[in-house]
């Protein structure tokens, strides 16, 4: 299989049809977390194998925590990070991301 490139020959962040642009769906969610899922069939943005990935936020007092996996029923290469941005400061007068 080839990959999709979307950056000159490159494949950035799984391609133009990346993850990041996806809407994942709410498997199960409580006052406290929410655990979200993606599917991705074999050859999608050239990748072998299909693919299931699961997302699960979780607040405990004052921290937040992020777990990932990844099932798949075929060898693959599968990076998962978070890139999302959160504000520390709450919602005081003037907060914003860019002063953290």
């Amino acid at each position: 299989m080839r990959l999709e490139a979307n950056e000159g020959p490159n494949t950035l962040h799984g391609g133009t049809s990346s993850w990041a642009r996806r809407e994942w769906s709410v498997q199960a969610h409580t006052a406290d977390s929410v655990t979200l899922l993606v599917e991705s069939a074999d050859g999608d943005g050239g990748f072998p194998g299909d693919v299931l990935a699961i997302a699960e936020y979780t607040v405990a007092g004052s921290t937040l925590s992020v777990q990932v996996s990844v099932a798949t029923n075929a060898p693959t290469v599968v990076s998962l990070t978070n890139h999302a941005y959160w504000n520390l400061a709450g919602d005081a007068p003037g907060a914003c991301i860019d002063e953290h």
